[in-house]
């Protein structure tokens, strides 16, 4: 199943997205295809809609301290070749998707 949830958003099937992430509760930030995330997928496909979804979901815990704890798990999150979704955003370089991702709350100063 982690697999469907990689390819709903590589493809684009922001439906499918939707239904794992607010119905069955799965988290943007599980390891899926190759370890990598599923915003990882929708930058790698350039699926802008998708991107546009995760970056505007909230991320937040219970305490400030939390929130800095997911913050660092999402943007500190590796593949299997030690990517993460920054280093897809640059390498796919697409203008929308950079100004998607660079531009989101899940960017803070010295992360890029």
């Amino acid at each position: 199943m982690l697999r469907v949830f990689y390819w709903a958003a590589y493809y684009g099937d922001l439906k499918t997205v939707e239904m794992m992430i607010e119905l069955l509760r799965w988290s943007p930030m599980m390891k899926t295809y190759k370890n990598r995330d599923i915003l990882s997928a929708a930058i790698i496909g350039q699926q802008i809609d998708v991107v546009k979804y995760l970056v505007e979901l909230s991320y937040k815990g219970k305490t400030l301290s939390e929130d800095a704890i997911l913050q660092r798990k999402l943007v500190n999150h590796r593949d299997e070749e030690q990517n993460n979704f920054l280093h897809f955003t640059y390498e796919v370089n697409n203008p929308t998707i950079n100004e998607l991702v660079l531009g989101s709350h899940l960017i803070q100063p010295g992360t890029h």
